[in-house]
This record gives C-alpha cells, structure tokens and sequence, in this order.
C-alpha cells in the first residue's frame, strides 16, 4: 500500500491514513503481516493506492510516483482529525 500526503495536507496526515486503511483491510479479513505500507511522497491530492504484488518482490517493483517537491507543500499543524479538509465555498 503507499499512501500520499496532498499539497496541503495536516502533519503526520500520510501515516494517519496509513493506519486507517490497514484497519479497514484488517476488517475485511486481510492479516497484518500481509500488509506493507510505503509513505509515497506528495501529490496534489492525498491518495491511497492498493497494489497487489507477490511477497518475494521487493520495495524496488513498487509503482511510487510523487509528483510534488516538499517545499511547494503546505503542512498544517494540529489539524482536528488529522486529515486536511478544505473549507466548503459558501453558495
């Protein structure tokens, strides 16, 4: 699983997501040391992805791909929930 923290993302947001899906997949009968979690970086948008891969391929064969630099990046501190949500416009 590799999981990506958006461009504007809370602090810790991508571990924060990263423990939530293993429970979800936990919940739906996949066990823990079946799952191995990468931290991909950033991307626009904060997003989970899922590969299904045999276990003797190592880290080098996941697809990792950020597509944003840490410095055009905006880390928010002490998010509720710990994951960013942008406010909702006003009609």
């Amino acid at each position: 699983m590799v999981v990506y923290a958006g461009q504007r993302s809370c602090a810790n947001e991508a571990r924060y997501r990263l423990v939530r899906a293993k429970r979800w997949l936990e919940g739906r009968g996949v066990s823990a040391e079946r799952i191995v979690f990468r931290d991909g970086g950033y991307r626009e948008k904060a997003e989970t992805w899922l590969w299904v891969i045999p276990r003797d391929l190592n880290e080098k064969y996941w697809p990792v791909q950020p597509d944003l630099e840490q410095h055009k990046v905006t880390i928010f501190r002490g998010c509720k929930g710990k994951i960013y949500k942008p406010a909702k416009c006003a009609p």
